[in-house]
């Protein structure tokens, strides 16, 4: 294995009660330019539904790295599928999914990438993106998936940050239903009427 390796270590830290996380389909990709890349997810077999309770809502850590001392440019990257299940607040039951990438800045010749990139998509939503520096150490800050209820919107949003301790907090900056940024989270997917 050449210079580097970039671990993702990913949770579900928040999920509305009545409600499930099921990890649909893991699928590594190499970049179009091509390259000797290594891929490695440490995660159960697919399909699985997260249990927050016993496993504190890790999905796993994803491995990405360079197989060559030589190789730089685009790196690969993981695309996740997703679905949420479950009965709302207003008693209403449906399914919804998103899916989440992640990757990194360009690799260097002798270096690992500046930054870690999260992008997502929820229910049809725009792509979000958050982006968070890379470590001295190997693992990269825990990418944290916030699922919380919108009651003005009667839908769920969704969004991701790098820092745990913002987790809890982001569930509580909705004001009149529209939530405010913070700049170690990404901005939020809300999805359609539930």
């Amino acid at each position: 294995m050449g210079i580097g390796n970039m671990v993702f270590p990913l949770y579900v830290r928040k999920l509305p009660e009545n409600m499930k996380f099921t990890i649909t389909e893991i699928k590594p990709v190499d970049p179009a330019e091509g390259g000797n890349w290594y891929k490695y997810a440490s995660t159960a077999a697919t399909p699985f539904t997260l249990d927050t309770t016993t496993s504190a809502g890790k999905i796993g850590d994803f491995y990405l790295a360079c197989n060559s001392t030589f190789q730089s440019g685009p790196g690969p990257s993981y695309e996740i599928r997703f679905r949420i299940d479950g009965t709302s607040p207003t008693n209403v039951s449906s399914s919804r999914t998103g899916f989440l990438t992640l990757s990194t800045t360009s690799w260097g010749t002798f270096q690992r990438p500046d930054n870690g990139l999260v992008s997502f998509v929820f229910d049809g939503s725009a792509s979000h993106v958050l982006s968070f520096p890379t470590p001295t150490l190997t693992y990269l800050d825990d990418v944290n998936i916030v699922v919380e209820w919108l009651p003005k919107e009667n839908a769920l949003g969704l969004t991701v940050t790098s820092d745990k301790t913002f987790t809890k907090q982001l569930a509580e900056y909705a004001i009149g239903g529209i939530f405010k940024a913070h700049e170690k989270a990404a901005s939020w997917a809300i999805g359609k009427v539930w």
